[in-house]
């Protein structure tokens, strides 16, 4: 569920608020302690962070993000990961026992990254301009109908005898009622604000969901796919002995289709969401949305950057995976990019170039700004590089002509 919380200041990152223009991404809580100031200390003499400080201070390059992943690593990735173990064993014998209903754990898949690594860890810390990280533990598993309700209500069921119970987090009101939320007598009454319901979100088909037919309770969590086309239904655990704790540890669960849903979801990480995320870490400030801005047009040409490859990359991985891991259909939808596309991923690309320039211009020429352009111009070739890539990766495949600078 994408909840806003609150927006960290970054030493040396500046990050601007902008809705993520590629997929719906979670807001969540970490655990990182409150920071007072831009430091962080650290005992035990943890080696990551005194390498950090002898190799950058002289530099002045350290920044609080590097004391955060440094923390991350030494301090949360162990704790985290013995956690982990006992989080995937009753995953594992809950999708046993439920073998009937039509869950499986795939032990391979879900051994390759039980804790998210630091660069993730950052990355998400980033997009999501808070300090706050709720997934740093991690599972999936798969059943085939997962528009059957009947199938997660007993899944639910054998979680919490295992004593994992679903994590419940404050959600804007407004957020709720559009969603067909009914809010109780003393919500209204009390003029609340926000709701503390279950952290759970149906990615899913609405149509195949039958929402208009599923518990009334339930239907405030059905969000639809994703922009990219992936469908799963996304929740988050906490331990029973944790119900208390106002800092538990949490454990995100993904109940996908089946394998080849998985692999399209790297797949496609690999080749678009990799690369168009990095729009959100832009840090020109770009709050203007006319288009008859520069602003407003550089947020243009990143849309259509983003729908261009959802489009023609994105949602095909997505439907080819459903398609075999549902109906055991193996032929695919070609994923190519003609000679009109080819021409507009570069005139997209020449036009946000001009437009960040442009609002470069428009901030004056300190020592901060040129080194905030430097950043954002390097992020920018980046992206066009990754994407060309996978441009050039899909055409070799159909023996189409490669995109050329």
């Amino acid at each position: 569920m994408n909840i806003t919380l609150l927006t960290p200041k970054f030493t040396n990152y500046t990050v601007q608020r902008r809705e993520n223009s590629h997929n719906s991404t979670p807001v969540m809580h970490s655990k990182l302690s409150p920071l007072s100031a831009d430091t962080v200390s650290f005992t035990g003499g943890k080696s990551k962070a005194i390498k950090i400080v002898k190799n950058q201070t002289e530099n002045a390059t350290v920044t609080l993000l590097d004391f955060i992943g440094a923390r991350y690593e030494e301090l949360d990735v162990p704790r985290f990961e013995r956690i982990s173990e006992q989080y995937h064993n009753t995953l594992l014998a809950a999708a046993n026992k439920l073998a009937k209903y039509g869950f499986i754990y795939d032990e391979v898949y879900n051994s390759q990254c039980p804790v998210k690594s630091v660069d993730s860890y950052l990355s998400k810390m980033k997009r999501s301009k808070s300090f706050t990280v709720l997934d740093p533990i991690r599972g999936t598993i798969y059943n085939k109908d997962l528009y059957n309700l009947d199938n997660l209500t007993a899944f639910l069921n054998e979680m919490r005898e295992a004593g994992y119970i679903p994590y419940k987090t404050d959600v804007p009101l407004v957020k709720l009622l559009k969603r067909g939320y009914i809010p109780t007598v003393d919500e209204i009454q009390s003029g609340a604000k926000t709701v503390k319901v279950t952290d759970l979100d149906f990615r899913l088909n609405k149509k195949q969901l039958d929402v208009e037919n599923m518990p009334e309770p339930l239907r405030p969590f059905v969000s639809g796919p994703l922009k990219s086309g992936l469908e799963d239904i996304q929740l988050r655990f906490i331990r029973t002995c944790d119900k208390d704790n106002p800092n538990p540890v949490y454990h995100e669960l993904l109940i996908m289709f089946g394998p080849h849903s998985t692999i399209a979801k790297h797949q496609e990480h690999r080749d678009v969401y990799q690369w168009v995320r990095l729009f959100d870490e832009f840090e020109v400030p770009l709050e203007e949305t006319s288009l008859q801005t520069h602003s407003g047009k550089a947020l243009t040409y990143m849309e259509r950057i983003s729908e261009m490859f959802r489009g023609k990359v994105s949602q095909k991985l997505f439907l080819n995976a459903k398609n075999k891991d549902c109906l055991g259909i193996q032929e695919e939808s070609r994923i190519v990019f003609t000679e009109e596309d080819l021409n507009l991923f570069r005139g997209y690309f020449n036009g946000l170039n001009d437009r960040l320039l442009s609002v470069y211009r428009s901030l004056g020429r300190s020592q901060e700004i040129k080194e905030m352009k430097r950043r954002d111009f390097e992020r920018l070739a980046t992206i066009r590089s990754g994407l060309k890539d996978t441009i050039n990766l899909y055409n070799a495949k159909a023996g189409l002509p490669l995109l050329e600078d």
